[in-house]
């Protein structure tokens, strides 16, 4: 009962609390203002709507703007990269770099969609007028600008937004002086003690891939370089006096000389000038027998004429040459059958002279020819002149077959023209043997040898004027010989040997050796412009200048001689040609200067090898010093820099791989201003704003 009494009581209880929450939700519900939000929220939303769209517009606009900057930096970048490689690149082509990075990579294309690229070297500040970069030479500027049209907020402004990227990159340093172009296998290495490295301006890099791409392992060495890098790695050791930083694992640098290298003549594009071939008179078929003079007798009757005309073994006996004193040629022509016996007597040849000898040669002692115009014809036998002989101005025409012209005597040629072939008959004749004093007048020289020209007596001066000259076999000079101003073509069909000193005067050389040339005696070239040809040259005399000019070897440049030379070639370019081809400069106590020349398809070159795969050595004697202003091309070769050289010069080498030795080697870099066609490569590119 109890419990049932409970039960209804609570029932009751809940009845009761039930109602009293009813009547409160009631109240509360009454007394409620929170509609009021959906008013307040319609009034506001407009606002919330302006506020959201501004913030996308900007969000819109920090974009652009990135994407602009973006733009500038990569074109800035790549522009400095362009110039670089290319030092002469125009600000015109720099502007196509930048243009072509924002197109092609980020969409933003000049003149396209409100978008404008510009370039500035240096820079002038656009956008950012404060930067410590403007007017800097070295420095290149990219700007990118975009013309946005407003959204949102339009409702308070007029005008497009304008979005501006900009960025400034620079080229720094001299580049490299030294590319060893070598992708196996250590490219770069220096192994002596005590060698001295310094490079100003500029460094070295190695394209081998191998982990001693660059070797340093000398004791006490000191390298002094702008950057040390290489594709692979290095070993430095040895007890460096001077800390070397090598960057490894570089991207490698492509030869920069290889596009031009494909267009540069491996030949000389000018041949000499053959000599022209104008014959003496060989037969007179008019000619009659001449009068008989009196013939000479010792004590009595020494001077004698001779007529023109056909003279027989007969009628020579019976004048008995060999008794006169002077004998007097008279114009016209003489058909000698044998031998006249002239080299007893001085004998005097007038104006308008033919001389034919039919056999057994002419062999003369005193000679004088008059000014005119004259005509020698050996058939046989050839010409021996024992005497001084005297050819004055005129036009002569010589001509010997079969035999010699051996001429013992001093000889002198007047101011004229002359055309001189000594013609080789199977294994016979055709050598000018010029052992006595020669000297040759203002004038043209044909001179056509079948053999060898063999100039052996005191000296041999060339006076000014055009000497073409063809051998067939050597040309050796003993003597020592003066080449005067003028234009000389040398064709030379076996070896060049000057053996005594030879000094070539201003005028133009050019010149084609078969064989080798080799300069024993002091040789020293006027200041005309030479070209030439030849199989190796080698240097053993004390002092030799080498001209202005390109010089083609198909094998190699020696400087070889027992020591204490100096060699200097100004404006001078030496093209290696044969895949042996190499510089052996290995004389003690040595110094070769050369210089690159200024102008050409081979400026700034002074050594190109453009097939050669073998070790060139430079400077590897004794004390030597080994000073080249310009680019060493041989990128299939090894170049052995051994010696020393002077004070900071502008050399580059660029070749398969490098090998340092010698006690101090000193390159500097930047100079492609003060020696034109030397590239700038490799420098450090860097995005400073």
């Amino acid at each position: 009962m109890k419990s049932k009494l409970g039960s209804i009581f609570s029932l009751s209880r809940f009845t009761e609390l039930r109602d009293a929450t009813r009547d409160l939700a009631v109240s509360r519900f009454v007394r409620d203002q929170r509609g009021s939000y959906i008013v307040f929220m319609a009034l506001l939303l407009p606002a919330l709507i302006t506020i959201a769209g501004l913030a996308v517009e900007g969000g819109y606009w920090l974009f652009n703007h990135r994407v602009a900057q973006s733009a500038a930096d990569n074109a800035a970048y790549s522009a400095a990269t362009a110039l670089a490689i290319n030092s002469d690149s125009t600000n015109a082509d720099l502007l196509l770099q930048a243009k072509g990075i924002a197109g092609n990579d980020f969409g933003l294309v000049d003149g396209s969609n409100g978008v404008t690229v510009t370039m500035n070297r240096p820079p002038v500040g656009s956008c950012f007028p404060s930067s410590q970069y403007i007017g800097a030479s070295g420095a290149t500027e990219v700007v990118v600008q975009q013309s946005l049209s407003r959204l949102f907020s339009k409702m308070w402004f007029s005008g497009n937004v304008g979005i501006c990227g900009r960025a400034i990159a620079v080229v720094s340093g001299g580049g490299q002086c030294v590319l060893a172009l070598g992708k196996t296998g250590t490219d770069i290495s220096a192994t002596r003690n005590n060698l001295s490295i310094n490079f100003s301006g500029c460094g070295f890099f190695a394209n081998s891939s191998d982990p001693a791409s660059i070797s340093i392992t000398g004791n006490n060495d000191q390298i002094q370089a702008e950057s040390v890098g290489t594709v692979g790695g290095a070993v430095v050791g040895g007890n460096l006096k001077t800390k070397v930083s090598v960057t490894t694992g570089n991207p490698p640098i492509d030869d920069p000389y290889a596009t031009q290298a494909a267009s540069w003549p491996t030949a000389p594009s000018t041949t000499p000038t053959t000599p022209t071939a104008t014959s003496a008179v060989t037969t007179c078929p008019s000619c009659s027998s001449p009068t008989i003079p009196a013939a000479c007798v010792k004590g009595g009757v020494t001077t004698i004429t001779l007529g023109p005309g056909t003279w027989s073994n007969g009628n020579l006996n019976s004048v008995k040459l060999d008794k006169c004193t002077t004998i007097n040629l008279s114009g016209g022509t003489y058909v000698f059958a044998s031998s006249p016996s002239l080299s007893g007597a001085t004998v005097n040849v007038q104006a308008a002279s033919n001389i034919i000898v039919q056999a057994g040669g002419l062999s003369t002692g005193t000679i004088n020819f008059s000014s005119g115009d004259y005509s020698i014809y050996v058939a046989a036998g050839g010409w021996t002149s024992a005497g001084p002989t005297t050819f004055g101005s005129g036009n002569y025409q010589i001509s010997i077959i079969g035999a010699d012209w051996s001429a013992s005597g001093t000889t002198t040629f007047g101011n004229g023209n002359y055309t001189i072939g000594v013609t080789k008959v199977g294994a016979t004749g055709g050598n000018w043997n010029l052992t006595g004093t020669a000297t040759f007048g203002t004038g043209t020289y044909n001179i056509t040898l079948g053999a060898a020209w063999l100039m052996s007596a005191t000296t041999t001066n060339f006076g000014s004027g055009n000497v073409n000259l063809k051998t067939g076999g050597n040309w050796t000079i003993s003597q020592a010989t003066t080449f005067g101003n003028g234009t000389f073509n040398v064709t030379v069909g076996g070896n060049w040997a000057m053996n005594n000193a030879v000094t070539l005067g201003t005028g133009d050389y050019t010149f084609a050796v078969t064989g080798d040339l080799t300069t024993s005696g002091n040789f020293t070239a006027g200041s005309g412009t030479y070209s030439g040809s030849m199989a190796n040259w080698t240097i053993t005399g004390t002092s030799s200048t080498i001209g202005k000019g390109i010089y083609y070897l198909s094998g190699n440049f020696n400087a070889n001689g027992t020591g204490n030379q100096t060699i200097t070639a100004s404006s001078a370019t030496l093209v290696l040609t044969g895949v042996t081809s190499a510089i052996n400069y290995t004389a003690n106590n040595s110094t070769l200067t050369l210089t690159a020349p200024v102008s050409g398809w081979s400026q700034g070159i002074a050594i190109w090898e453009p097939n050669s795969t073998a070790t060139n050595q430079f400077a590897s004697g004794n004390n030597s010093i080994a000073n080249i202003t310009g680019v060493i091309y041989a990128p299939k070769a090894v170049v052995q820099y051994l010696g020393n050289t002077g004070s900071s010069i502008c050399t580059q080498i660029v070749s398969s791989s490098v090998v340092f030795g010698g006690n101090s080697i000193s390159f500097k870099g930047g100079c492609t201003a003060t020696v034109p066609g030397m590239k700038t490569f490799g420098q450090i590119i860097a995005l400073v704003e």
